[in-house]
């Protein structure tokens, strides 16, 4: 498994400062962790990191290389995995909407939003680890994420995403509020793989935008 570990910087008085978790005996929220961070005993979700670059670069290529392989050609599947160098891909990311997922000290998951108007913004990656997944830990991520682009954008009405694989995630995303919309395409570098496009509506009141 690939991963980043979570270095100690300083103690409290209810548990121990890790990184930006603070690990107490409750899984409940804590007023006091940062409102980017949501923590249970076992899983950490917070706003990305240039140091989480390298590990949600892996997660990435080990999908295309994995599953996505069941489903992709396969010059469709290796053009994927290697698209982005890894600091290409740290830099891409992070100028976006990016939050991790991390358990036991390493990053299992990551999930991307990019704006793209004043109305609409793309959820254009969403990877969780192969043995990690099944866990809840891709629905966490997308909640998080939603609710963080929410925060900074509240004008956002619309979120949208292109899947070439929908035998695989379709029905995941449908669990999520997500609705087909219609035809579309993904961009690879051997070219172009028909995609559905997948819609939620986000502009009802919610106590996250509040």
């Amino acid at each position: 498994m690939t991963g980043v570990a979570i270095t100690i910087r300083s103690s409290g008085a209810t548990g121990q400062l890790v990184g930006s978790l603070l690990v107490t005996e409750s899984v409940d929220m804590l007023p006091t962790l940062e409102k980017d961070i949501e923590m249970t005993r076992e899983l950490q979700i917070r706003s990305f990191r240039a140091e989480d670059g390298a590990a949600c670069h892996e997660l990435r290529r080990a999908a295309f290389l994995g599953v996505f392989s069941t489903f992709l050609p396969p010059d469709a599947v290796l053009g994927g995995a290697e698209s982005y160098g890894v600091s290409e891909f740290t830099e891409r990311i992070g100028a976006m909407e990016s939050c991790v997922a991390v358990r036991d000290e390493f990053l299992i998951g990551f999930c991307t939003i990019r704006v793209l108007s004043a109305t609409h913004a793309e959820l254009l990656y969403l990877y969780v680890a192969s043995d990690h997944r099944g866990t809840g830990v891709g629905s966490q991520l997308a909640r998080h994420a939603e609710q963080q682009l929410l925060r900074s954008h509240p004008e956002i009405t619309t979120l949208f995403l292109d899947t070439a694989v929908p035998e695989y995630n379709q029905s995941f995303w449908e669990r999520l509020g997500y609705r087909l919309a219609g035809s579309s395409f993904c961009d690879y570098p051997s070219g172009r793989i028909p995609a559905i496009r997948l819609e939620k509506r986000v502009d009802g009141p919610s106590p996250d935008r509040e």
